[in-house]
């Protein structure tokens, strides 16, 4: 009887301990399981956008996205216009073959005096020391929607950013970091409650009277607001150093290079959008270019912004911009991999 309770009692200890066993392995393999999944997913988060707040100082860690030869343009150390490019032995004779807003012909003295208004032309110093750019283009489009991407914009180095889509407000989905800020006169903003000390407001001169808009806001001047299509900024809530002139080299290769638009100027002349534009200028500044906000549905009567209540079909209004022509292009820019789109749907 001893014995054969003593071997029950054996038998029960062998038991838990080949179940402990069978539970040990388990556990092992399951977490296994998930531990490369979430290596899978680092890797692939990694791939896709990047690291948060990472920055690539060591050329030999960058490696910039592959672009095709036909978007390929002439790389310039510096995309603003400096006055020596438009004044003196040094001036860029290429920009008198174009009128604006593809050129400075006719209108050379006018863009020196601004230039020599301006208290620089460079990139900014934290941009300009990073060997490896990792940046960013955010465009107003309502796809950026409840899609609360505004940490992952704000860990890019370079956050490039359109006319007046706002950041106050509407943190969680864009961000809340600005490096640039491309816009004309009149989509610059006026309230102060906007004004960011680490952004630098990059001009898009595209008529006369902007460079006369120019010169009276530096010199603080009574504005002359006539040629406008809307008011523009009668005084700047940006200081003059934060104030940069986009070289007509990126509209003139956007336009022609990238969308293929008439050379001629027609009756109602067609040109790319600012989003173009700071693509096109992402594409020289930066070794890895994304976008987020770029996706217009025409067919659809959604939102056309992210912010307000603008519908989709105020887009197809616009006789300026071949908005079929720059869909074809970001397509082609991300099927080829140049750029990566964060709101890929």
């Amino acid at each position: 009887m001893r014995s054969s309770t003593k071997m029950c009692s054996t038998m029960k200890k062998g038991s838990i301990k080949f179940w402990v066993a069978v539970v040990a392995a388990l556990s092992l393999s399951c977490s296994t399981f998930i531990l490369t999944k979430m290596s899978f997913a680092s890797h692939r988060l990694w791939r896709d956008i990047g690291p948060f707040n990472a920055v690539q100082d060591s050329s030999s860690l960058c490696q910039p996205h592959v672009i095709p030869e036909h978007f390929r343009i002439e790389k310039k150390s510096n995309p603003f216009l400096c006055f020596s490019d438009v004044n003196g032995s040094t001036k860029d004779t290429t920009l008198a073959n174009h009128q604006l807003p593809y050129g400075i012909r006719k209108l050379e003295s006018t863009f020196a005096t601004v230039l020599r208004i301006l208290k620089g032309c460079d990139l900014p110093l934290e941009v300009k020391k990073n060997k490896c750019r990792k940046c960013v283009v955010v465009g107003n489009g309502a796809v950026l929607r409840n899609k609360t991407l505004g940490k992952i914009i704000d860990s890019y180095e370079v956050v490039i950013r359109i006319n007046s889509g706002p950041v106050r407000g509407y943190e969680s989905d864009v961000g809340k970091r600005t490096t640039f800020r491309l816009c004309y006169p009149e989509s610059i903003f006026k309230d102060s409650r906007d004004a960011d000390p680490n952004t630098t407001v990059v001009i898009i001169p595209f008529k006369p009277h902007d460079l006369r808009w120019m010169t009276e806001v530096l010199q603080k001047k009574p504005v002359n607001v006539n040629g406008f299509w809307t008011k523009p900024a009668t005084k700047l809530i940006y200081k003059p150093d934060q104030l940069r002139v986009l070289n007509p080299f990126y509209l003139d290769k956007a336009a022609h290079n990238f969308l293929h638009l008439p050379e001629k100027l027609l009756p109602i002349p067609t040109h790319p959008t600012s989003g173009i534009i700071a693509i096109t200028m992402a594409l020289n500044v930066c070794e890895n270019v994304y976008i987020a906000g770029f996706k217009y549905n025409l067919s659809s009567n959604n939102y056309l912004h992210y912010y307000g209540n603008e519908p989709m079909f105020e887009m197809r209004k616009n006789n300026y911009h071949n908005i079929t022509a720059e869909q074809i292009f970001l397509h082609q820019l991300k099927y080829s991999q140049a750029i990566i789109d964060l709101t890929e749907e």
